[in-house]
């Protein structure tokens, strides 16, 4: 039975997780087109985020489904900011 214009997070409401998941997504693409030293997260991160759109997947949904990568990605740059966020998204949004 197809559901038609349904919002799949209005549990969500008050958590921003939708401008949350765009800050991270941000942090990603910055990270993938000019990272700071080479990475191989670089190139599977551009692909991801290409294919993942062209399929109308939204930002929550390819940080929810990407999250270990997401996270070891931050990781290897030592961005505690970008951790501290993605944590609060794991926890409050997916």
């Amino acid at each position: 039975m197809p559901q038609n214009n349904v919002n799949r997070y209005i549990s969500f409401e008050g958590t921003n997780c939708e401008e949350k998941s765009s800050q991270i997504i941000g942090w990603v693409k910055q990270y993938t087109e000019k990272p700071p030293r080479p990475s191989a997260w670089s190139d599977y991160f551009r692909d991801k985020l290409e294919s993942s759109l062209a399929l109308g997947q939204d930002e929550l949904f390819i940080i929810c489904s990407q999250m270990n990568n997401v996270r070891s990605l931050f990781e290897e740059y030592e961005d505690t900011e970008a951790l501290t966020l993605l944590e609060q998204v794991e926890e409050d949004c997916c």
